[in-house]
This record gives C-alpha cells, structure tokens and sequence, in this order.
C-alpha cells in the first residue's frame, strides 16, 4: 500500500523513538490536511477536528479514544466518498486503506492493541491522507523525487 517499509523501520526502533516519529506523523498528516488540501470546508474541518483528537489521545495515551478517532475518521472518510462528495485521484488506494483500517480496528480487541498496532495505524492514516491531498498528476507516492528521497532517508 505504499508504506515503504515504514511500519519495519518504525518498529525496530526503541519506544521512546517510536512515539516520537509517530507524534511527528500525525503532526506532518494535520499540517497537509490544514495547509495543502482541496477538500470542501465542512469535510476539512471535520478530518482536522478529528486528527487533532487523534494526536491528543495518542500523545495522552488514551487508546480506547485514539481507537474510537480512528474510527470515526475513517466513517467520515468513507461517508463523504460515497456520498461521491469527492472524488480522490487514486480510488483503488484510498479504498485499500480504507479496508486495511476499518479489518484491523474490527479484528482487534482494544486491550489486545500492542504498539506496533498503533504504529500500522498511523502510518495507514499517514498514507491515506498523502493520497487524498496529492495533486493530479504526482507521482505515485504523492511526493516530488526530491522529497521522496528525503522521506525514504528519514526511516
């Protein structure tokens, strides 16, 4: 799903460097929405509201909550695109992370939630939304091959 290894390269890192590259994440996910995104006002303003509870909760560790923003993220994701509301660049995509999501939250018990469970997640929502905010026309990682260099470096 174009991770990249991302979830590898997050997982073999010790804990306190794994939150901090998945605050980061979510940190690089609100700006792109906030500041590079298309989507109409109502939708922007709802996925805003909801990854900023996303990073509280993640940040407070409150799992139930970062499980039930994820959630409702991907509910107000999935309503707007069948609703046909907007229409995203690469559906067969968005709809592969939609469905990684949505069978991973359904699949696991909150309890049984490890950190690298966590960290798929983010880094699925951290896909999603670069899809959703690629302009037509970009490459398929939604990144010029300079920044992809630079990303690919950073992992």
């Amino acid at each position: 799903m174009g991770a990249e290894n991302k979830f590898y390269k997050l997982v073999i890192r010790d804990e306190l460097d794994q939150v901090q590259k998945i605050n980061k994440m979510l940190k690089e996910t609100y700006k792109k929405v906030s500041e590079k995104s298309k989507f109409p006002q109502e939708f922007k303003q709802q996925i805003l509201f909801l990854l900023k509870r996303i990073q509280t909760s993640f940040r407070e560790d409150e799992q139930e909550e970062f499980l039930n923003n994820i959630s409702q993220l991907i509910f107000t994701i999935n309503r707007y695109r069948l609703n046909r509301s907007l229409l995203f660049s690469d559906i067969s995509l968005v709809n592969a992370h939609l469905k990684a999501i949505q069978s991973f939250l359904s699949l696991k018990k909150i309890e049984n939630i490890k950190p690298q469970g966590i960290g798929f997640l983010v880094i699925c929502v951290y896909n999603l939304i670069e899809i959703l905010t690629r302009k037509k026309g970009d490459e398929h990682s939604g990144l010029s091959s300079s920044q992809a260099r630079r990303r690919k470096d950073e992992y």
